[in-house]
C-alpha cells in the first residue's frame, strides 16, 4: 500500500489484486475495491463512444461518472453513462462540453471515488511498466490553439481567482522588476482583477490589490468560487464556529489535529488557502488551518 502506483498487481475474477511478498503469501488476498481503465474511443453502432473497463465484484455500484478539472477537483461535470458487463460507456460528444483540462473520477458505492487509470498494472518485479501509475488526462483542444504563439502555458483570459501550484513572488509592476513586500504561499487564493501584457506580450494577472502575478499555468490556476453556497471563499476578519471540528498544522489536514474546536470558539482568520484538491481551507491568525465549510464555520 506504501508503494502506491509502483506496487506490483494482477488480475484475478474481475478484481485487481496486490502481489504479496513470499512471507504474506498464505494470508487473505488485499484487493483494490475498484479499479477503472480508460479504453479509449470506439465506433459502436454508427456512435463514438468513450469506454472505461471497471475491475470490481458484482455487488459494487458505479453511480456517477465525473470529469473533474486538474488541479481544481471542486470544478467538475457529471455525465450520463450506460454500464454492460463491466464496462463503462460515454457519449464521446459529452467529452466536448469541458473548456478545460480533466480527469476522470468514478463515484462508486454512494460516496467512494476513484481515478480512472490508463493501462493495468502489472506483477513483473524485475521489469515494471513506466507510467503504471498515470491518470486518464483531458486537455482542452480548444485552447491549445495558441501553442505556436506561446501562450498556451498562460491564462489569456480573466478568471475570478487563482490558487498558487508553485511559490510565486507580488510585483509592483507588469514588468516584474520591483517585487512587492506581501508575500504568498502556495495554494493561497487570490483575487483576479484583470489580464494585461508585458511588452513583449507575456501575460501577467493583476489582484484585486494591484499587484502583478505570473499567469504561468505552471505556478498558478484558475478557480471559479462556484461552490460559494457550501465554503467561505472571501476572507472574513473572523469566524465563529458553528459544529465541533479540528484546526491543523497544514492545509492538507494531515496529522494529528493541533487543537478541537467546539461551537462557539471564534478564530481570526489571516487568509484563504486551498488544499491541494482545491478544497477552500482558513489559515488562522496563529498559522493553523481550519475547515472553510459553511457547515461548520460561518462569518462574523
Amino acid at each position: 500500500l506504501q508503494q502506491g502506483g509502483k506496487a506490483n498487481k494482477f488480475v484475478k475474477n474481475n478484481r485487481v489484486h496486490f502481489l504479496m511478498p513470499e512471507t504474506l503469501r498464505n494470508v487473505l488476498p488485499i484487493k483494490e475495491t475498484v479499479f477503472a481503465v480508460y479504453e479509449g474511443s470506439h465506433l459502436i453502432e454508427g456512435t463514438f463512444k468513450d469506454v472505461i473497463r471497471v475491475y470490481k465484484d458484482d455487488q459494487t455500484i458505479i453511480d456517477k461518472v465525473i470529469l473533474n478539472e486538474i488541479n481544481n477537483e471542486i470544478n467538475d461535470v457529471i455525465l450520463d453513462f450506460e454500464i454492460k458487463n463491466n464496462y463503462i460507456y460515454i457519449n464521446t460528444e459529452d467529452l466536448n462540453q469541458c473548456d478545460f483540462a480533466f480527469n476522470i473520477s468514478l463515484i462508486y458505492d454512494g460516496y467512494k471515488a476513484i481515478y480512472v487509470n490508463m493501462n493495468l498494472p502489472n506483477a513483473s518485479q524485475l521489469a515494471t511498466l513506466n507510467r503504471q501509475s498515470f491518470k486518464t488526462e483531458f486537455v482542452s483542444a480548444s485552447k491549445s490553439t495558441n501553442r505556436d504563439n506561446g501562450l498556451a502555458e498562460y491564462l489569456t483570459y480573466k478568471p475570478q481567482s487563482v490558487s498558487l501550484v508553485k511559490k510565486s513572488n507580488l510585483y509592483a509592476d507588469v514588468e516584474f522588476k520591483q517585487i512587492a513586500e506581501k508575500d504568498l504561499e502556495i495554494g493561497e487564493l487570490v483575487d483576479v482583477l484583470d489580464v494585461v501584457e508585458t511588452t513583449k506580450g507575456t501575460p501577467r494577472l493583476i489582484t484585486t490589490e494591484g499587484y502583478y502575478l505570473t499567469a504561468n499555468k505552471k505556478n498558478v490556476y484558475p478557480v471559479n468560487k462556484d461552490k460559494q453556497d457550501k465554503y467561505i471563499y472571501s476572507k472574513p476578519d473572523t469566524v465563529a464556529v458553528l459544529k465541533k471540528c479540528k484546526e491543523y498544522i497544514n492545509r492538507k489536514f494531515e496529522g494529528e489535529a493541533v487543537n478541537i474546536l467546539n461551537s462557539g470558539d471564534n478564530l481570526e482568520i489571516q487568509k484563504i488557502v486551498l488544499s491541494p484538491k482545491g478544497t477552500p481551507r482558513l489559515k488562522t491568525n496563529h498559522g493553523t488551518f481550519i475547515t472553510a465549510n459553511r457547515e461548520f464555520v460561518t462569518e462574523i
